[in-house]
């Protein structure tokens, strides 16, 4: 194997007609805050910055840094602008010295736009082609294009004339990210707070001292030195990547698969780019990352059942021949559509052959229970809905057995989510039907059976009474706020309906339900112990609702009937503590009876 390992410093990488390009194979652009801070304090501490008021800043000039290893594709002694070497390992190094080059010109020309630097050298090359002199970034890559060539590095002043771009991926919202977070260290004031513990010289050094500070740290980033491994052929880089292990972020099972899927197939009319970058934008648009997705469709395929599995069994169930690995990325593909559905809920999605199916029928419902799951983070779920939209696809499951299947699942989630049940507790209850709810012709068997399996792992009542006066309403958007109120109102929304008299399941019948808000029995609700529990909540009709009317006289009027029911008694209730928190067990445990009554 013929490579050609030197020591440069990155000065020289980013200086003459050397451009660099990420194969799409390579992994995301994805560092996470602590590693700007660790980058930049590591970069800091190798100059021994000092301050005294007489001689001002001074640091260690001859101070080396090494920045790790890059492994590249194309001949060390001929550069040329237009043939970039191609990176094979060092994405996270070259991205990185890039946008923090980038930063520190950004705040320097804020400052002073006069003040000259050689940092656009280091980011730009420019040269002539048929008589005009042009300018192009250094570090190429499709999958941060446009931000980092126009919003980042400004090249051919495209941002100075009005240009912008909003992120499409994930990875340009880190990029994104990781620029801010830059400018927001090399900030006077936390700059010095990293360099010094604090900023007690805020006030004794100057703008222009400040601006040769921001230089320095700039040019020392330029003379640290990184390993370049220049090797003739892909082949050769590829075999040396996979083995590679160095400084930055390792390599993870996206990574790793995402390589030998770009090492095998024909990539010359960007056919496999397009789908591989449109699955990652299906998967960011849903608000996830890939490495959960990849798990998730391995697991649906019957490959994994831990996330340590990923690559290994990737390797020994799919065979490295291009119609194998072409076949596997069409059908990774293909999912991550089903996936995005499923989270983001489009209301235009067509399933069953109807287009806005959400809002037709009575099949508002199949939203409203989706959007529990994703509310609640029921993760475990997603294998489930991946073979569920699958069989929907391939008709093999109707409309009706799809909603049963989902208002099962949503009703014994309830109950290992107040009884606070590890994830995994029914993760291998979802796998078990993966084969079975894909035969259109025991379809019906298979969902008594999985209704049966579910009611074998179903928490105990007296934990469930134990556990649920820790469940609270709440209007906050933390994580934990949106999930427990999810499960009250799901849990108030299941008894109800149960409750409900004289029905029309058609054109959206009990949808008044779903859409009701919650009503605290209780109005003060914070000078209760219990007054954001189970029992001090009912629903209402936003339309019913009166805050000049008695609670009685509203419920009454409520086209709910375990609201309209409820009328009777409230004025028991109202300032009674002791009666909310029995009414709380008794709503869990009528809930509990619900779920073990099974859906008919």
């Amino acid at each position: 194997m013929d490579f050609r390992p030197l020591d440069k410093t990155i000065r020289k990488i980013f200086d003459g007609d050397n451009t660099y390009k990420i194969p799409n194979f390579q992994r995301e652009f994805s560092w996470e805050k602590k590693n700007y801070r660790e980058f930049l304090t590591d970069l800091l501490d190798s100059m021994n910055i000092t301050f005294k008021e007489e001689q001002g800043i001074n640091y260690n000039e001859h101070a080396d840094y090494f920045f790790g290893t890059i492994l590249l594709v194309g001949n060390e002694t001929n550069p040329k602008v237009e043939e970039p070497y191609i990176v094979v390992d060092g994405q996270q190094r070259l991205t990185t010295m890039t946008i923090f080059i980038a930063a520190v010109k950004s705040i320097i020309e804020e400052m002073d736009s006069s003040y000259l630097t050689s940092f656009s050298e280091a980011l730009l090359v420019r040269y002539k082609r048929r008589g005009k002199e042009l300018e192009s970034a250094r570090l190429q890559n499709k999958a941060l294009e446009p931000v980092l060539p126009v919003n980042i590095l400004n090249v051919s002043h495209t941002r100075e004339n009005g240009l912008h771009h909003l992120a499409n991926s994930e990875s340009q919202d880190w990029l994104l990210e990781s620029y801010e977070e830059f400018k927001k260290l090399l900030g006077k004031s936390s700059l010095l707070k990293l360099i010094f513990g604090n900023a007690k010289y805020y006030s004794k050094i100057n703008d222009n001292e400040y601006i040769q500070l921001l230089e320095s740290i700039g040019n020392q980033l330029l003379k640290s030195t990184v390993i370049a491994i220049y090797t003739p052929d892909e082949k050769s880089a590829n075999i040396i990547y996979r083995n590679f292990n160095s400084r930055g972020v390792p390599l993870t099972n996206v990574d790793l698969i995402k390589n030998e899927l770009f090492s095998i197939l024909d990539n010359t009319t960007e056919s496999a780019t397009t789908l591989w970058n449109s699955m990652s934008e299906n998967i960011y648009a849903c608000g996830t990352d890939m490495k959960k997705y990849l798990y998730h469709y391995m697991v649906f395929k019957k490959y994994v059942s831990t996330e340590a599995q990923v690559y290994d069994q990737f390797m020994k169930k799919v065979d490295a021949t291009e119609k194998e690995y072409s076949n596997f990325l069409k059908d990774i593909h293909k999912k991550s559509e089903y996936y995005r559905d499923f989270i983001n809920l489009p209301d235009n999605l067509k399933l069953f052959g109807k287009n806005n199916f959400f809002n037709t029928d009575n099949n508002f419902t199949v939203k409203k229970r989706l959007k529990f799951i994703k509310d609640t983070e029921l993760e475990q779920v997603r294998i489930l809905l991946l073979r569920l939209f699958d069989s929907i696809y391939k008709n093999k499951i109707s409309s009706s057995n799809f909603k049963k299947i989902l208002s099962i699942t949503v009703k014994h989630q309830i109950l290992h989510l107040i009884a606070k049940s590890s994830p995994n507790t029914l993760s291998s209850h979802y796998r078990k039907y993966l084969d079975k709810f894909e035969d259109s012709s025991t379809i019906k068997k298979e969902i008594i059976d999985f209704e049966e399996d579910f009611k074998k792992k179903i928490p105990s009542k007296e934990q469930l009474i134990k556990n649920i006066h820790s469940f609270n309403y709440s209007k906050g958007e933390k994580t934990k706020q949106i999930k427990e109120t999810a499960i009250l109102k799901q849990i108030l929304i299941e008894l109800s309906l149960n409750r409900q008299k004289d029905i029309n399941k058609g054109n959206n019948g009990t949808e008044f339900i779903f859409n009701s808000t919650i009503e605290h029995i209780n109005d003060y609700a914070k000078d209760m112990e219990f007054g954001n529990n189970l029992g001090n909540l009912l629903l209402l009709e936003q339309s019913k609702h009166f805050n000049n009317k008695p609670k009685d006289e509203m419920y009454d009027a409520s086209d709910i009937t375990m609201t309209k029911d409820f009328s009777k008694i409230v004025k028991e209730f109202l300032g009674d503590e002791e009666k909310i928190r029995e009414r709380s067990e008794e709503l869990i445990v009528e809930f509990y009876d619900l779920v073990q009554k099974g859906v008919k």
